[in-house]
């Protein structure tokens, strides 16, 4: 793998128009491995083991497994190493990952002085959910510096307020801090003049490049092909999910989503568990992604305005997470909580602008009174299913089933609280005492 990703990474720098002949090398080598995996996948799909002897079916299956398999680590690799040349030819290349745009999760930071240029910066990683306060603590640890004695400004604003998150502040992935120490009100002029140079008109200072990345590519170019694999069998859907994570976000269907459009309800709602999961990621990135500037009305309150809190709760009460059997429906499941609760609860509050808070009524996103009774139900059937669960799984999974009632009881709790119709509903429950009964012992099991 490392030999043929090298022979498609290296030109001469001496050949003439070497970056245009790079760029064709790595667009032919994305374009073979993406024919054999597609190729593997018809193989699959096309496997009809009633037909052979059961050995001869499941060697077929696993052939073709295998060789999707070894067309998903090669890109993997190829990606890896791209990264890698890139970091060493120019420090200050940087490449936003889908996975890494989430709320949730470690991100790396380039932390630049002012009046440097970029290539000095230094990067580090860091908690999305960590406060203001360890950040600065490790801001300078990293530099050496006294914590307190810095001052630090990211997107044209500094940051304030130490019990707030990276996330509040909408960091992402290789985004830039820019640092100076505080020197008294001498430094005043300079402080100004770094509010400016950070501001939010100052480009990102990337080096132009004369090629796409090999990861844009993928994304942009082949995203329908790829995404279309993840409702392959689990061992494959979850390769090609990690293979997802390390591209940057699909542009198209991120606008489409952001459009809300009228196909918005079946774009939110496709097949399979990680295609929704993916969706679900793209509308917790949209509705903080204008946290931070002054757009009236923002994407959240148009996302709510125009009923995607309905379509929200619709999708929770189908079908589909009546059963709680596999880590992708748990994984989506969770998502969708945090979701309504973003939605629901915070509404059309800022984070960070508790004082300017706006929220509507729930009840106003319910049908009728029937729905509102459906809603708390399953809540409650969520709550009990993800006890049951995390006390027979792996301590993998059974992360994943907590995050799930996590979610579930926060939501629950927020809305009962609320109003109080929905807390007569818990009553209405006709296995009521059987939930609490088996909530409490497999939580006490459990502990």
């Amino acid at each position: 793998i490392s030999l043929l990703n090298d022979i498609y990474q290296s030109v001469s720098s001496q050949m003439p128009n070497h970056q245009e002949v790079l760029q064709e090398r790595r667009q032919e080598h994305i374009a073979a491995c993406l024919d054999h995996m597609l190729s593997a996948a018809e193989d699959l799909k096309k496997d009809d083991i009633a037909t052979r002897t059961e050995s001869a079916g499941a060697r077929t299956r696993a052939r073709d497994e295998n060789r999707m398999s070894r067309c998903i680590c090669l890109l993997r690799k190829f990606l890896h190493d791209f990264e890698l040349r890139a970091a060493a030819s120019q420090p200050d290349f940087s490449i936003r990952k889908h996975g890494r745009k989430l709320l949730g999760g470690q991100i790396l930071l380039k932390l630049q002085q002012f009046g440097q240029v970029a290539c000095d910066a230094v990067v580090m990683p860091i908690d999305r959910a960590a406060t203001l306060s360890l950040l600065r603590e490790l801001v300078g640890k990293t530099l050496g510096e006294d914590p307190k004695s810095l001052r630090m400004i990211a997107k044209g604003k500094e940051l304030k307020g130490d019990q707030k998150t990276v996330s509040e502040f909408r960091l992402y992935d290789a985004d830039t801090v820019h640092w100076t120490k505080k020197l008294g009100e001498t430094q005043g002029a300079a402080d100004n003049a770094m509010d400016t140079e950070a501001g939010p008109s100052a480009p990102l200072r990337e080096k132009s490049h004369e090629f796409r990345s090999p990861h844009d590519i993928l994304s942009q170019d082949h995203f329908d092909k790829i995404f279309e694999l993840l409702a392959m069998p689990a061992k494959i859907s979850m390769q090609v999910w990690e293979l997802l994570m390390v591209f940057p976000t699909n542009q198209q269907l991120m606008e489409k989503i952001r459009a809300l459009g009228p196909s918005l309800v079946s774009t939110l709602s496709p097949p399979g568990f990680f295609t929704q999961l993916y969706t679900l990621q793209i509308v917790e990135i949209l509705l903080f992604e204008d946290d931070d500037t002054d757009t009236n009305p923002s994407w959240r309150e148009n996302f709510i305005n125009s009923g995607g809190v309905t379509h929200l709760l619709d999708m929770m009460l189908s079908k589909r997470f009546l059963k709680q059997d596999s880590d992708q429906c748990n994984e989506c499941l969770a998502k969708l909580l945090n979701l309504l609760y973003i939605t629901m609860i915070e509404g059309h509050r800022h984070k960070g602008d508790a004082e300017n808070a706006s929220t509507p009524h729930i009840v106003s996103f319910f049908k009728d009174s029937k729905h509102v009774e459906s809603f708390v139900h399953m809540l409650l059937a969520i709550v009990r299913n993800s006890a049951v669960a995390a006390n027979v799984l792996l301590s993998a999974a059974s992360i994943i089933v907590e995050t799930v009632a996590g979610n579930c009881l926060r939501l629950l709790v927020a809305c009962v609280s609320r109003n109080r119709q929905m807390a007569t509903f818990i009553c209405t429950s006709e296995s009521t005492r059987d939930w609490l009964a088996d909530t409490i012992i497999h939580a006490q099991t459990a502990g």
